[in-house]
């Protein structure tokens, strides 16, 4: 499979990757967050982030966290909400939008 041309969120130190595995029978691929910083790892439910290979401009909040062993998570994820749907991503997949602050300008 080729890697489609996606869009780069900016402000974030962490670069898109297409990995490819193979699940049973099935090659299988998908995308990753390849070397992110401790800053966009750290995510809570409430949070945005940015699922890799989705659009950066769509807004996706993280409702609920599964850790790896949880039933139907074996590797464990994260479900966001988008749009009033839920969708479910690898933990490997996701990253906090950094928070940038804005300042006023003195007059």
């Amino acid at each position: 499979m080729e890697e489609k041309n996606l869009l780069q969120p900016e402000g974030i130190t962490a670069e898109l990757k297409l990995i490819s595995y193979q699940h049973n029978d099935w090659n299988m691929t998908r995308y990753i967050w390849e070397n992110p910083s401790q800053d966009e790892l750290d995510y809570r439910v409430g949070d945005l982030v940015y699922p890799a290979g989705e659009n950066p401009k769509l807004r996706f909040v993280v409702k609920d966290i599964k850790n790896p062993g949880e039933l139907y998570f074996p590797r464990g994820g994260v479900v966001c909400s988008t749009s009033g749907t839920d969708r479910t991503f690898y933990l490997d997949a996701v990253i906090k939008v950094p928070t940038t602050t804005k300042t006023k300008k003195k007059k």
